[in-house]
This record gives structure tokens, C-alpha cells and sequence, in this order.
């Protein structure tokens, strides 16, 4: 039966791991594995509108998938407080399906 030491030398790398570079082992050059880092979300350095303009690009990203998967109910506070903050009011009343009425607050 192979050792846990015999596998270490004769496999190349295991999955989940990735070769950086060779490093010598009882005589011999074994690749050096490190395990994968899988980086969803790298950190990210912008001005200021531009980090806006990230954020704005996954929401709309997420809501527009929802609103294929018949799930953008769950959004529709969301939308209400945007239209709230830029001075707008919004409903789907009296309104075909699918469709949204837009109009100015009075200030």
C-alpha cells in the first residue's frame, strides 16, 4: 500500500491545487502545490463614480436576471426607494403586465 509520502511524490498535483514551480525532495524534483485560491470578487481600486458605476452594473445584472426568472417582485421595494431618492414615484397599478408607471413628486 502506498504511503501518504508516496502519493506526495508521484502524483503531479492533486485537483484543487496548481504547480508553482519545482522543489527538491529526498533527491528528487517534485512539483511545489499550493492550493487554489478561487477569487470571486478580486478587490478593486476606482475613483469614486466609477466604483458607483460597479455597483450600479450588479444590481441591474441581478435584477434583469430575476426579472427573466419571473422573480422581480422581490426588487420592487428596492425600485420604489431609488425612484424615492431621485424624486420620482413609481406603481404597476392600472398598468399592463410587465409595465411600471414613472412620475414626478411634488415638492
Amino acid at each position: 500500500m502506498k504511503t501518504f509520502k508516496d502519493f506526495e511524490l508521484d502524483e503531479a498535483c492533486w485537483k484543487g491545487y496548481k504547480q508553482v514551480g519545482m522543489k527538491k525532495k529526498g533527491g528528487k524534483n517534485v512539483p511545489n502545490c499550493v492550493p487554489e485560491e478561487n477569487i470571486e470578487e478580486a478587490p478593486y481600486v476606482a475613483g469614486d463614480m466609477d466604483i458607483v458605476d460597479s455597483i450600479w452594473k450588479e444590481i441591474r445584472d441581478t435584477m434583469y436576471g430575476d426579472k427573466r426568472r419571473n422573480k422581480f417582485e422581490k426588487h420592487w421595494p428596492f425600485v420604489q426607494q431609488l425612484a424615492k431618492y431621485a424624486g420620482f414615484k413609481v406603481t404597476k397599478s392600472s398598468q399592463e403586465k410587465g409595465k411600471s408607471f414613472r412620475y414626478d413628486l411634488k415638492k
